[in-house]
């Protein structure tokens, strides 16, 4: 048995944007930069989202987050791809 989770970008970034940021800079949007990155080790194997949000007049916002996790020991991509990528992938593309 595989023990895996993930969460949905998209519900989580709607979810934490008023985290994120206050309302006067949801007005100072230039551009929003999706970055997603994987990594194994230490019998498991996860993915993190970096969220950036570029502003007209101030600083760029950013935050970073797991997105997903599988535990299993080996670096099978098999193993990985039936658990998490096409999930996250779906909502990505």
């Amino acid at each position: 048995m595989v023990f895996y989770w993930y969460k949905l970008p998209e519900l989580l970034v709607r979810h934490q944007l008023e985290q994120m940021m206050s309302e006067q800079d949801l007005g100072l949007v230039e551009e929003v930069h999706f970055t997603v990155g994987g990594d194994h080790g230490g019998g498991r194997f996860w993915i993190t989202l970096k969220v950036m949000f570029c502003l007209s007049s101030k600083a760029a916002i950013s935050r970073l987050f797991q997105i997903a996790s599988v535990e299993y020991s080996k670096d099978s991509t098999p193993i990985l791809q039936s658990k998490v990528p096409d999930p996250i992938g779906e909502t990505l593309g």
